[in-house]
């Protein structure tokens, strides 16, 4: 789908003698990001060989917002949850359908979405930092949400995405739906750029936890402090604010953005800064 540039499968039929949960996992980027509507696959002997399991497909499934059913001669059976007594291995063909009313379920809470465009090269750099410097990754479920402009672009991108299995790369198609898209299911959003380099050890645990405990916070910057004197994009020094404990506990520094110079008075921005889902939804 990425070297043919397909964002969306209405039906994807799987019928690869023992192969099939191969197929499916290749595709679990996809069935994550809701981009695949029906999926039909054939279970059977081949899977002992295999040493897969129907369970595992269930799992995989149902765990992003799929129902399954069981194709018969004369209609289907639903299977609202797993059986073990489906695991016989005799032939069988089951159809998974998405269920747009449960969007696909999220095992984290928390989504990061880095965007980019032409610029692979500085998206591995911005990677490679973040998995270096952040003590608790693995509770970021990654997405980059890219575009190109030329096909060789697209190939770098292509090549990165192999270096970065556990890393969504979500081609964009409409920048709105797709981030409204990104978010569905998680209650914090960690947006970044391209351009964005981490230097220092961070904790996401202790962000989202500062963020929960103040509630009047509008969101969490991983990039602003007390040696942000410089304002980039106006290209001159700016006026720290007055600064506060926001919550004492977790060390963490408050300030008010509404009397902010520079910087600080920008509140919402893509620059390694944490949100609520509900909030940007709204």
């Amino acid at each position: 789908c990425e070297e043919q540039r397909i964002d969306h499968i209405n039906f994807l039929q799987v019928d690869t003698e023992g192969s099939e949960m191969d197929v499916i996992s290749g595709a679990s980027q996809m069935i994550k990001a809701g981009k695949v509507s029906m999926i039909q696959f054939e279970y059977g002997g081949c899977w002992r060989v295999a040493k897969r399991t129907l369970q595992e497909a269930f799992d995989l499934l149902t765990g992003h917002g799929y129902k399954i059913v069981r194709i018969l001669a004369k209609g289907v059976v639903a299977i609202p949850e797993w059986n073990p007594e489906l695991e016989d291995n005799y032939y069988a063909n089951y159809l998974a359908v998405l269920d747009r009313k449960e969007e696909p379920k999220a095992d984290k809470k928390i989504v990061g979405i880095v965007f980019s465009k032409d610029r692979a090269m500085q998206l591995d750099a911005t990677l490679r930092s973040f998995f270096s410097c952040c003590k608790d990754s693995e509770k970021v479920d990654l997405k980059v949400l890219f575009t190109t402009s030329t096909d060789s672009h697209r190939k770098q991108y292509d090549e990165l995405n192999g270096s970065y299995r556990q890393v969504i790369f979500w081609k964009e198609t409409e920048i709105k739906e797709d981030v409204l898209s990104a978010m569905k299911g998680y209650d914090y959003v960690l947006f970044l750029t391209d351009d964005t380099i981490f230097v220092k050890e961070f904790s996401i645990s202790k962000a989202i936890n500062s963020l929960r405990a103040a509630s009047q916070a509008i969101g969490f910057s991983l990039r602003l402090g007390k040696n942000t004197t410089r304002c980039y994009m106006l290209n001159r020094e700016q006026n720290l604010p007055n600064f506060g404990e926001a919550v004492d506990f977790f060390d963490v520094l408050g300030f008010d953005w509404t009397k902010a110079d520079g910087d600080f008075g920008y509140p919402l921005e893509l620059s390694s800064s944490i949100y609520r889902v509900s909030e940007m939804e709204d």
